[in-house]
């Protein structure tokens, strides 16, 4: 898939519903979207 350009293991893992993500996985994906991810959420 075009969305696995994340290195950070976890996050795939969050997309697939396997796991919560930690708040080192939302900073690291804050950082790489830009700091939307919370308030899309």
């Amino acid at each position: 898939s075009e969305r696995s350009g994340y290195s950070i293991p976890s996050i795939s893992d969050w997309e697939c519903g396997r796991e919560v993500p930690s708040e080192r996985a939302i900073a690291a994906l804050e950082a790489a979207l830009g700091t939307k991810l919370r308030e899309e959420a």
